[in-house]
């Protein structure tokens, strides 16, 4: 079974001191732990130079295996099949991926690096992309501080277009289904328009198409009418993510569970030491119709990690 662990279970594994005891325990029942770029990026930019290193060091004793492509990428191929589906006239006859096959050679290589040896050496394309990341999640605040004050102050928060020609194509729709077609549009909008903030949506997408054959209107067209939602999985993820966010307080680390939560699509067991994101998972859990990893919590006030495993992983055998 594949294990996914939040960035909080390593610290909280870290603090105790068990990663060894937990390695040990993990090998015996067969399991095995999923790192992904997200995790380790968090982790390597801790100031304190010992206590960085400690933390990679625990992370790479747990994991034994990542992603084979980076989230982004595996996203946007969702994205280009669906309009391939829609849209065939967007792409480009021949598109230049020299550039695509680079980043992916270079993530597989520094992934790899880090789980043989602990090695973490980000090319300066990589550290571009990781404040450029920074800047998203800045970004991204303002809208989910203004959802969670409408809530908070017990409005019923509807979401639909401005232009009533749009909102007609969802007006039937559930408040929810709306939110991620809304959102998705405006986000790879701002992509395929070059906004810093998403440079991978960009690098991964853009050299397949014509960008000049795509119309405001088609545009609309393809996302509020068009688009399947189960062609999309890792966008409705991160949206319904976002979207029950709302429920709870706005901090920096909103945008990065976001980040995090597209990995119920990539593992068996996904582990968290935060209540509150426990809570969000859950919830996309039932909203995604269809089989997604199941969310654990691990209490970090508990003097042992190890029991806390213990008891989880012996629930999740099969009866």
């Amino acid at each position: 079974m594949l294990l996914y662990f939040d960035t909080n279970v390593y610290n909280y594994i870290e603090r105790l001191d068990q990663s060894r005891q937990l390695r040990r325990l993990l090998r015996t029942t067969s399991h095995a732990v999923m790192v992904s770029m997200d995790v380790v990026l968090e982790s390597a930019r801790i100031q304190d130079t010992a206590q960085r290193k400690a933390r990679l060091e625990v992370i790479r004793m747990m994991a034994s295996n990542f992603p084979r492509r980076p989230k982004s990428y595996l996203e946007s191929q969702e994205l280009i099949q669906e309009i391939r589906r829609c849209r065939p006239g967007w792409f480009i006859a021949r598109p230049n991926v020299k550039e695509i096959n680079y980043y992916l050679r270079n993530y597989k290589f520094i992934m790899t690096a880090f789980l043989k040896s602990g090695s973490l050496e980000l090319t300066e394309g990589f550290h571009e992309y990781v404040s450029q990341a920074e800047r998203a999640i800045q970004l991204s605040k303002p809208y989910q501080k203004i959802i969670r004050a409408s809530m908070v102050a017990g409005a019923d928060v509807e979401f639909g277009a401005d232009d009533p020609k749009w909102h007609g194509l969802i007006e039937h729709l559930p408040n929810i289904e709306r939110h991620w077609r809304l959102q998705s549009n405006l986000i790879w909008y701002k992509a395929l328009s070059g906004d810093p903030s998403m440079r991978d949506y960009h690098d991964w997408v853009a050299p397949h198409l014509d960008l000049a054959k795509i119309s405001p209107e088609d545009w609309n067209l393809f996302w509020l009418r068009d688009v399947r939602a189960i062609s999309l999985p890792r966008t409705r993820v991160r949206c319904l993510a976002e979207y029950h966010q709302s429920s709870v307080s706005v901090s920096h680390g909103n945008s990065i569970d976001i980040n995090h939560a597209t990995y119920l699509l990539d593992c068996d067991t996904f582990f968290t030491c935060d209540r509150q994101f426990h809570n969000v998972l859950t919830r996309v859990k039932g909203d995604i119709n269809m089989q997604v990893a199941k969310p654990v919590l691990i209490n970090s006030s508990e003097r042992s990690a190890i029991d806390q495993f213990k008891e989880a992983l012996c629930s999740l055998q099969p009866k």
